[in-house]
């Protein structure tokens, strides 16, 4: 091979590495994408709930549902495929396997977890296609997958809202963010959740 078949050779690939190979191309817009992991459980305080996920170390947001409470973690999707994702097409992150499996320890009935990605259309509009997943915790040990539809619909109307992204969590009037409070803070806030339950109520 001559010297100025290698100069090409070597120009070509610092071309390609460089991205300088496609000048002219206009470059396809990366798309936008959410993902968001909702955890359900039969707790009747968000307040009990997000004390008790402070004093767990469990960074996650908490509301008050008609049907318990629920915390939620936004995350970043991973890009990388895994058999999960290949199957199911959502990945679930370990932080949500963690959480739901703890969570699931406080209650025979145990916790849900709901973890939908969804991809956007280059405008931000409204998201042209997305995976969905629910899978039964109990008991600290991960359980089988269920229909997310069934899950959905047993579930107070702001969950799907949630999951399907027509609000955001940010929105919501009234959210704990365990990952905020001081253990003392949690504490009381645990305590004051048995007592008076959702919205004032008795109870957790």
């Amino acid at each position: 091979m001559s010297n100025d078949e290698n100069i090409d050779e070597v120009f070509e690939q610092l071309m390609r590495e460089g991205g300088l190979d496609n000048l002219g191309e206009e470059a396809a817009p990366e798309p936008k994408r959410r993902a968001l992991a909702v955890i359900l459980t039969p707790i009747a305080s968000a307040k009990a709930l997000a004390g008790l996920c402070a004093m767990s170390n469990l960074d996650l947001k908490v509301i008050d549902t008609s049907t318990g409470a629920v915390a939620a973690m936004e995350f970043v999707p991973e890009d990388s495929w895994s058999v999960e994702s290949l199957t199911t097409g959502v990945s679930v992150p370990e932080a949500a396997h963690q959480a739901a499996s703890m969570l699931s320890k406080t209650s025979r009935i145990g916790a849900v977890l709901v973890v939908v990605e969804v991809t956007f259309d280059e405008d931000g509009g409204q998201g042209t296609s997305g995976h969905m997943i629910a899978r039964n915790y109990e008991g600290g040990e991960v359980g089988e997958d269920v229909s997310p539809g069934l899950v959905l619909a047993n579930a107070d109307d702001i969950v799907e809202n949630l999951l399907l992204g027509e609000i955001a969590l940010d929105e919501l009037p009234e959210v704990h963010d365990s990952s905020k409070m001081s253990r003392l803070q949690a504490a009381r806030l645990f305590m004051k959740g048995l007592r008076r339950g959702p919205q004032g109520g008795a109870g957790a």
